[in-house]
């Protein structure tokens, strides 16, 4: 089977054709992972029966030349074939084929219900406890309307509060203030979440903001000119999408992650975006409770492993794959 290599702006320009385009997805993202967990571009464009079919992808080492591919890496939205074609199940059976085997291991991936939803996805599907992410539409609604009729009272009682305590939210535009962020984040996680180390490393945080300062923003709220929480948006496509955030316990009553929330929902309506994505809750019962009283409804995430026969057998062995 044919299949090149892409240039990243091909590979941008038919992603972005799609409504499944996603900041994870696009060699921004790659690029961060790239630098920052070792991964290398592993994209392929394939050309069947005149389709051109492209599937985003970086591979990673194993041992011995053994890889996994992943597409992509980090990726929680749906996506992983694109094309100006219907794609069909042969189509991504013969894919599949071409790319797991021989020194590829597995290949990890997600995909929505509307792509290739059949016998041959289901069986290779995950069970996972993180099995869907929180959606909030904007499309067709203005900010007021969002505000009165998505918002549960609590949020907007939380938003007045925040501001009515003096909190102001600001962008943070330097690699400085994406360490502020990171200390507030890294406190978080060893005294609130009783992590030994954040399973996030700073490193990840610098290279975003690096390689991916045109769509990954952060927001900083201010009170008494200290930084005491912070949010960090993918802005890509028709999708603004949550990554992280993080906030200091001691000013947790001023609410100041509500505001932050808000301020990033009312700019994404001005800006035109479709849908506001808080990601995934898993089994935080609080969390997603919060999510939902912005008026966020679950959205099902599909996500599949496939295997070699090779991998299979690794697999039972080794837990690095």
């Amino acid at each position: 089977m044919n299949y090149d290599k892409v240039t990243n702006s091909e590979w941008e320009e038919l992603i972005l054709k799609s409504d499944n385009a996603s900041f994870f997805l696009s060699p921004s993202w790659a690029k961060i992972m790239e630098k920052t967990f070792n991964y290398s571009p592993a994209t392929r464009l394939y050309n069947i029966d005149g389709k051109e079919i492209l599937i985003p992808m970086m591979e990673r080492n194993v041992k011995y030349g053994f890889k996994t591919l992943d597409s992509m890496p980090g990726n929680f939205e749906h996506g992983g074939l694109f094309s100006k074609s219907e794609i069909t199940n042969d189509d991504f059976k013969s894919i599949v084929k071409d790319i797991v085997g021989g020194k590829n291991l597995i290949l990890h991936m997600n995909l929505s219900s509307r792509e290739l939803a059949s016998k041959i996805t289901e069986k290779w599907k995950v069970k996972d406890e993180w099995p869907y992410t929180h959606l909030l539409e904007l499309e067709g609604k203005n900010y007021e309307d969002i505000w009165k009729n998505d918002f549960h009272q609590k949020v907007r009682r939380a938003v007045r509060k925040a501001k009515k305590s003096g909190v102001e939210v600001r962008e943070g535009t330097s690699e400085d203030d994406f360490k502020t962020f990171y200390d507030i984040y890294a406190t978080a996680a060893t005294q609130k979440w009783d992590m030994e180390t954040p399973h996030i490393p700073f490193k990840s945080f610098k290279n975003s903001y690096k390689y991916g300062s045109d769509y990954v923003k952060l927001s900083l709220a201010i009170k008494d000119d200290k930084v005491i929480a912070g949010i960090i948006d993918l802005w890509y496509s028709k999708t603004v999408y949550y990554s992280f955030g993080s906030f200091l316990s001691e000013y947790g009553t001023y609410n100041p992650t509500s505001l932050l929330f808000n301020e990033s929902i009312k700019r994404a309506c001005q800006e035109g975006y479709k849908y506001y994505n808080f990601g995934p809750s898993g089994t935080l019962k609080n969390v997603r409770k919060f999510k939902e009283a912005f008026g966020a409804g679950k959205v099902e995430l599909n996500r599949y492993k496939v295997y070699s026969n090779l991998g299979k057998l690794v697999s039972k062995i080794t837990s690095k794959i």
